[in-house]
């Protein structure tokens, strides 16, 4: 609804020209009703709601995290129960415990890897979403068009993820896997 409506200005000072006091007159002829601001404060604005976005990104991110971790963990738990008679006839035939606790953790470690692989895909996927609605809301909020011109989705970013899966679900089956050991044959 602003066709045709001047809602900004851009004043280029001349040489040698000192912009504060520039800026100075020119708020007091236009009064209270408006605001003169250099463009380093804009872009110190949009700065500074681009890091409280990127916080919350990064706030859900680890939030998502630590509740794959309690996820991994109550699965791996249903897992030692409902295979409580397996175990019991592993460890009759000679399997260690030690080679219990490597059967649980190995499993929960292929398969947090093989979901961290499969979770940075469709991240990927959201990212492309979750860009374009940050963009958009910036650029309401800052009256000026904000792009992003590409997502930053490497190998390493790849790779940093699956690490960060794998050692989530190494972590949490292990307590879990380390109960499984305490199965008596009998």
């Amino acid at each position: 609804g602003k066709d045709g409506k001047i809602d900004r200005l851009d004043i280029v000072t001349g040489k040698g020209a000192d912009v504060d006091v520039v800026a100075s007159r020119i708020r007091a002829k236009l009064g209270s009703g408006f605001s003169v601001d250099r463009p380093e404060m804009a872009s110190q604005q949009m700065e500074k709601m681009f890091q409280s976005f990127q916080f919350m990104s990064h706030f859900f991110s680890t939030l998502a995290l630590i509740v794959g971790v309690f996820l991994i963990a109550n699965s791996v738990s249903i897992s030692v129960a409902e295979r409580r008679k397996e175990i019991g006839t592993l460890r009759a035939l000679g399997t260690t415990r030690a080679g219990i606790l490597t059967l649980f953790v190995t499993e929960a470690l292929a398969m947090g890897t093989l979901g961290s692989l499969i979770g940075a895909g469709l991240g990927r996927v959201v990212a492309a979403f979750m860009v374009d609605a940050v963009t958009h809301a910036m650029s309401q909020q800052t009256l000026q068009k904000v792009e992003a011109t590409n997502i930053k989705f490497t190998f390493a970013t790849v790779a940093a993820a699956v690490a960060v899966g794998a050692i989530a679900s190494f972590v949490a089956s292990f307590v879990p896997a380390y109960k499984a050991t305490k199965v008596e044959p009998v």
